[in-house]
């Protein structure tokens, strides 16, 4: 008899949990439906009732609210599946300067970064929130001659808000701009107490983040970008012999 109880209290309990996946759905006529969604689109849901049978029905039918509960069902799907906002990135640079000196080629360059928004799926998007984050780091000559800190650094952040995006729409933004430098030196120089590494500001990652309706649905991490980096390394090969008369 007990074995017979126990038996009888996990089917129960089986059956409400199943039973649980499942919604009342009203219609505008007055009639009701337990069921379950399982498949929606702009104009016809597929619906699953407690006795598995299902009917492909025109979400029109249903009161406004159960319309809205059935587009709410349509974005979390949308969302799992991650086709709902596509994310990119791009690195850029502009406003680069170059001043070549007597032992030194100094450059100077604006970095930020480009981020674009694709509305893949027949839903709206809106009120979108898209969160953005990058430390820029900062050398000197005075951290080759141990005079500081190894390096100072600082960090960009933003938050685009209100972000709407109509079915198929793309939008792109931009971050804040930041201005980095950079020193060389020519061939056969050396700082002063010796030594021939570059001086070089740089730039990390950026990292951001999409929410839709106060959860995180996509991030995304973007390399940065230097303007001539290489050629500038190659300018500078270790040597010795001589200094560059350069105080920070």
């Amino acid at each position: 008899m007990r074995i017979v109880r126990i038996y009888l209290a996990q089917l129960f309990l089986l059956s409400s949990f199943c039973w649980a996946q499942y919604e009342e759905f009203n219609f505008n006529d007055g009639r009701s439906l337990q069921a379950r969604i399982v498949e929606a689109n702009d104009k016809e849901v597929v619906l699953e009732r407690v006795d598995g049978l299902t009917f492909t029905l025109d979400v029109s039918l249903f009161v406004p609210e159960d319309q809205t509960m059935i587009t709410d069902w349509r974005y979390q799907q949308l969302v799992a599946s991650g086709k709902f906002i596509a994310i990119s990135g791009k690195a850029n640079t502009d406003n680069l300067k170059k001043l070549v000196e007597e032992g030194l080629i100094q450059k100077q360059w604006d970095t930020y970064f480009t981020l674009t928004l694709t509305n893949t799926s027949s839903l709206p998007a809106e009120d979108l929130v898209l969160e953005y984050q990058f430390i820029t780091t900062h050398d000197s000559l005075a951290r080759l001659q141990g005079r500081e800190e190894p390096k100072r650094a600082d960090v960009t952040s933003g938050s685009l808000e209100n972000i709407d995006l109509a079915p198929g729409e793309t939008k792109s933004f931009t971050t804040q701009k930041k201005q980095l430098d950079a020193t060389y030196l020519e061939e056969g120089w050396t700082w002063p107490g010796g030594g021939a590494q570059p001086v070089e500001d740089f730039t990390s990652p950026l990292s951001c983040k999409l929410f839709f309706r106060g959860e995180m649905i996509a991030q995304l991490q973007v390399k940065p970008v230097a303007p001539g980096r290489e050629k500038a390394k190659s300018e500078t090969p270790l040597a010795t012999g001589k200094e560059a008369d350069t105080n920070e």
